[in-house]
């Protein structure tokens, strides 16, 4: 592989050792990382690219048309400190493929902005396993269209973030032990298929899902596998979302949309439980662990949910948005980070639930609530109200 800027002739071998595992029922391949000699001094090794004329200063392979764009390809990055491929702010074609990138602490390993088609494929991106990690593996930002594809993230604290974009594919990348492994922020029409996402398990990160979306409509969510953690809709943007076919921990996500009449019990095992735009609906005896959220429901209407047993989820057991009529009752809450998280929702009724080992038990804003014979057991805060 080839090796930007300064290196001393005294590098070992680089070898990849490719291993598998069987984590929750579905294969993960893992990847042994590259390292150097001790005795390899090593400078900033960067690709900075902010203008068209930029490329050139890289003999890439390649013109930066549609046909013939721009090749990165094949390098290697290792260092203490910076390690990163920049590209922002050009009109040019351009592919990065092949890369091996141990990314620094503190920054992301490929970063992307303001580009036309861009395409990501078959690189492996290795942040710190260090607890504080902050990194993002693979961050695309106000892009028309990108294909991310075949590529290993690990140990970062988001693996892929996508902002301000639209049209892109996430297909087929391995994202393992991430703090949050997919992220989708301002950004329609993102495709997001037959993944590996492995959870990072370890407490101290403000972020806990899988896949994380925010105010991005049309999104496809298919097929993926999933080992803890789950999906999350941080508003009513999942109403235009597709959910089909994706397994956490080997139990299928269950999403339901415009459904009316509608019970779930214990009869079907899910590993995660999502409702949209649903009217009339029961949900009995239902038991979520160990998920960013066990239940959530989004704008909809007469939802019940009885005597379920929600505990140790990373966000909240139950998330309810823009919602009515909601009454929960009968159902134990315990050690989660929040057991209900109720936004923007009218006449949602507490009766007879239990809130034990909570950090908080309820988190209500702009919601009007009614709370009936409720027991809150050592939670750090019973009832927290913050309109913002």
């Amino acid at each position: 592989m080839r090796k930007l800027n300064k290196f001393s002739e005294k590098i070992v071998i680089i070898m990849f050792v490719s291993f598998t595992l069987f984590t929750s029922g579905f294969l993960i391949s893992l990847i042994v990382i590259p390292f150097l000699h001790p005795e390899v001094e090593t400078s900033h090794l960067q690709i900075y690219i902010t203008e068209d004329a930029d490329f050139d200063k890289y003999n890439f392979p390649g013109t930066g048309t549609p046909a013939d764009p721009f090749l990165i390809e094949n390098f290697t990055y290792q260092e203490d400190g910076l390690v990163e491929i920049r590209i922002f702010g050009v009109s040019k074609h351009f592919v990065i493929r092949n890369n091996v990138i141990i990314a620094n602490r503190f920054d992301e390993g490929i970063r992307i902005g303001n580009a036309p088609i861009v395409s990501i494929i078959n690189n492996v991106v290795y942040g710190s396993a260090h607890l504080h990690n902050w990194n993002t593996g693979i961050a695309v930002y106000n892009v028309n269209e990108c294909n991310i594809i075949n590529n290993s993230i690990f140990f970062e604290e988001k693996g892929i973030r996508i902002s301000g974009s639209s049209n892109c594919s996430v297909k087929n990348n391995k994202l393992i032990k991430n703090g949050r492994n997919i992220e989708i922020i301002d950004s329609p029409n993102i495709l997001i298929e037959n993944n590996s996402l492995v959870f990072k398990t370890q407490t101290g990160y403000g972020t806990k899902d899988s896949i994380y979306v925010q105010n991005s409509d049309n999104i496809s969510i298919i097929n993926n596998q999933l080992d803890k953690s789950g999906i999350f809709f941080n508003d009513g943007s999942i109403k235009t979302a597709i959910i089909e076919n994706n397994f956490i921990d080997g139990l299928k996500i269950g999403f339901f949309r415009n459904n009316t009449n509608l019970l779930i019990n214990s009869t079907t095992e899910f590993g995660q439980i999502l409702l949209a735009d649903c009217k009339n609906c029961s949900l009995y005896n239902l038991n979520m662990s160990k998920r960013n959220v066990g239940i959530a429901i989004y704008n909809s209407n007469l939802i019940n949910c009885s005597y379920c047993n929600l505990s140790s989820n990373l966000y909240a057991g139950l998330y309810i948005h823009e919602s009515t009529n909601v009454t929960i009752s009968e159902s134990i809450f315990l050690s989660n980070d929040i057991g209900t998280r109720v936004k923007y929702s009218n006449n949602i009724r507490f009766l007879n639930n239990i809130f034990q080992d909570n950090s908080c038990g309820i988190y209500l804003s702009h919601s009007n609530c009614i709370f009936i014979n409720n027991s809150f057991i050592n939670n750090s805060i019973d009832i927290h109200t913050y309109d913002y």
